[in-house]
């Protein structure tokens, strides 16, 4: 998406992971980008990154290419300077237009795998809301989180009411059919729409660590979520 000497901004495809984990040696957004001199902070399994994005989040992610930019960003994450901005097709309609959830979450209780809000001992999470568009059973919501929690948007808009579209942790479902766009039972040998978590890092502002320059670098939405929208649209139309 944007390159200079200092950094890297890349436009992170869905079900690509950031860097290696359990199962995960090879094959990650990681290892085509050591190739493409990432380099920075004290994890080598993990050069130059300052923020991830879920595996099945596509958009934009940053990199530094070496010690001092990795540094500088860092600081700016730390300080909540980044502005981060998403796109997310969720279930259902919020019941305001524009609303913040203000929730700590932690480790879920029962199953580690997952963020559930937590009361009592979870980290402070917050994020802002905007509905965009408003279809028959789904929406085109924004979201800009001030604090950087694993799974926050997701689980935020799940406490909402609204869980993101075929998000398999917190949805209920990890696909979307044409039925489900329509609100009818399920054909047999029906083909999904959408086949993964329905949100997408649009936009990272911040400053250039080395040039002190204001950036904000976009990501375009992603074919499949253009292709929800548009079998949503076409719904609304035939509504």
């Amino acid at each position: 998406a944007w390159e200079d000497e200092h950094l890297l901004v890349v436009d992170k495809p869905a079900g690509l992971a950031v860097h290696p984990g359990a199962g995960r040696p090879a094959g990650t957004l990681v290892h085509g980008l050591l190739a493409r001199g990432a380099a920075g902070g004290e994890d080598p399994l993990r050069p130059g990154i300052v923020h991830r994005l879920d595996r099945d989040t596509s958009g934009v992610i940053l990199f530094a290419k070496e010690d001092e930019a990795h540094v500088g960003l860092a600081r700016q994450f730390e300080k909540r300077e980044v502005e981060k901005t998403y796109l997310a097709i969720v279930k259902g309609q919020p019941g305001m237009d524009e609303f913040e959830v203000n929730l700590p979450l932690g480790t879920h209780p029962k199953n580690r795998l997952k963020i559930a809000v937590r009361p009592e001992g979870g980290s402070p999470a917050r994020t802002r809301f905007r509905v965009l568009e408003r279809y028959r059973r789904f929406s085109l919501v924004e979201a800009s989180p001030a604090t950087g929690r694993t799974h926050q948007i997701r689980v935020h808009l799940q406490a909402f009411g609204n869980p993101v579209a075929a998000d398999p942790l917190y949805s209920g479902a990890s696909e979307i059919f044409p039925s489900d766009v329509r609100g009818v039972r399920q054909r047999e040998g029906e083909e999904p729409i959408a086949t993964r978590t329905q949100l997408h890092a649009a936009r990272i502002e911040f400053v250039h660590p080395m040039t002190g320059e204001e950036l904000a670098i976009d990501a375009p939405l992603p074919a499949d979520m253009k292709r929800l929208l548009g079998a949503l649209e076409r719904d609304r139309q035939n509504g």
